[in-house]
């Protein structure tokens, strides 16, 4: 794991604007918040909103809820094995699901994009919200 120390970037040693955290593991990152906020006196989310990625379902349970983007495995597995199939078999229809968006590469082959889903929880508030509950 990463983290930036107060006042710093996680990638950089200049000074920042706001705080930062950055967590590489999505096996540390949904309890990390819980006591490295609060040892430092940092409330989630009025005075750092944090956010995981990949949906686990650790994240919905851990002492923060934690706000994530979920990716839908089910259909990117979907659509990678339906990509497959047409470029193995040009001649039969690999029908790709509607949502999902998808372009001619100038290369040969084509690109596909799944969108993922913003799962707002209990670490992330806007930041008009974050402002007035600091003060308060």
């Amino acid at each position: 794991m990463r983290t930036a120390a107060p006042g710093r970037s996680a990638t950089s040693s200049g000074p920042v604007s706001s705080p930062r955290r950055f967590c590489a593991s999505t096996t540390t990152a949904p309890s990390e918040p819980s006591w490295s906020c609060a040892v430092r006196g940092v409330r989630v989310p009025q005075d750092l909103a944090v956010t995981g990625y990949d949906g686990i379902p650790v994240t919905a349970a851990s002492a923060f809820s934690l706000t994530t983007v979920r990716q839908d495995a089910s259909l990117i597995a979907e659509v990678a094995v339906r990509a497959l199939l047409a470029r193995m078999h040009p001649d039969q229809d690999s029908h790709i699901p509607a949502e999902v968006a998808g372009a001619d590469r100038p290369l040969g082959g084509r690109l596909f994009r799944v969108m993922p889903e913003l799962v707002v929880r209990d670490t992330t508030a806007p930041p008009c919200e974050r402002r007035d509950k600091a003060r308060a």
